[in-house]
């Protein structure tokens, strides 16, 4: 269902500190439920607008059209980096921050039945280079109706930076722009935009990691992160005709779970998930690939997260296994 919802942007700016989440409002909350379409809006979308305004810290105030309910109203937007400079030829990460009201949620890169991953664009300085943004562990919400993957009350989404061999003796301003669903039976699209200034360090330093609050959660959601499953203990992956087995320690684990990635071509049937003895488990992961649904340069893979136990704080591991292109000999 297309709502054709009309989008204005909303500016915040950075820093997180003192960010509380939005206030609760019993009336607005009050008997949601059903669900939402895979695109941008649903079946209960609102249309809304919203003025801009810019502030170098802190939250503006929106206006609206009278009745209706924006992204703002239960949800907070925030960006800041993991350092306080940066240092010639070294990796740091920018970091968008979505806080949302009790009962809400945004979505992870591959959000499930329904919804729909941020989209995230960085503006940097000549020379820099921006990685794809890094998405940590989700969680799991089910219905009746479907199963999807997000972060309930507080996000962050990473971005990767290298910097360049030779910097500039002025600031550095990274312009970021974000574009959010928000959901709680009824679905939102937020927009915000900011910038994060950063000086430049001399070559050979280190730079001084961000400190405080801000340090404290970027650190606990960065921890959250999946790590490449060749991290895995005694990890063995095997390719069948049809199937990809894996097998692993439990770490003392004793629920795991897979959650595939969408790639072009691939389709993924069951997946079988048995604990072993001696505290390995296997992973039997079904699949099938289609050449007339691949897009042009497309390699065929599995991917997807291994996820080890139920909190957010568990270990999930990245699973990318290219496979063989149907058009190629069979396996």
């Amino acid at each position: 269902m297309d709502c054709g919802m009309s989008l204005d942007r909303n500016t915040v700016a950075p820093g997180l500190a003192g960010q509380d989440r939005p206030a609760a409002d019993s009336a607005s909350d009050a008997g949601r439920g059903g669900r939402t379409s895979g695109r941008w809006g649903g079946p209960r979308c609102l249309r809304w607008t919203a003025a801009v305004i810019v502030g170098i810290s802190g939250f503006g105030w929106w206006s609206r059209e009278a009745g209706a309910q924006i992204a703002s109203d239960v949800s907070r937007v925030g960006f800041v980096a993991d350092v306080q400079a940066v240092v010639p030829e070294t990796l740091f990460h920018l970091a968008v921050v979505v806080r949302l009201r009790d009962g809400w949620h945004t979505y992870w890169e591959h959000p499930g039945d329904s919804g729909a991953p941020p989209v995230i664009d960085v503006e940097a300085p000549d020379g820099f280079t921006v990685g794809a943004v890094r998405f940590p562990r989700p969680e799991t919400f089910s219905t009746p109706e479907e199963t999807t993957f997000g972060y309930a009350r507080e996000a962050v989404f990473f971005i990767p930076v290298s910097a360049p061999v030779v910097l500039p003796s002025s600031p550095l301003r990274f312009r970021i722009r974000c574009t959010y669903l928000v959901c709680l039976g009824q679905c939102l699209i937020g927009e915000a935009s900011g910038e994060v200034l950063l000086p430049p360090a001399a070559a050979g330093t280190t730079a001084a990691r961000t400190a405080g609050p801000d340090g404290d959660l970027l650190d606990r959601h960065f921890r959250r992160l999946p790590q490449p499953i060749e991290r895995l203990s005694g990890i063995t992956l095997q390719r069948e005709p049809g199937a990809l087995i894996a097998s692993g320690s439990t770490g003392g684990f004793t629920r795991m779970r897979f959650l595939p990635s969408e790639v072009s071509g691939v389709v993924i049937g069951d997946v079988h998930t048995t604990p072993g003895s001696e505290g390995r488990f296997t992973l039997r992961i079904q699949y099938e690939v289609r050449a007339q649904n691949l897009m042009p340069g497309t390699v065929p893979a599995i991917r997807g997260l291994l996820l080890l136990g139920d909190r957010p704080d568990d270990p999930a591991y990245q699973v990318h296994v290219p496979l063989p292109h149907p058009n190629q000999t069979k396996e």
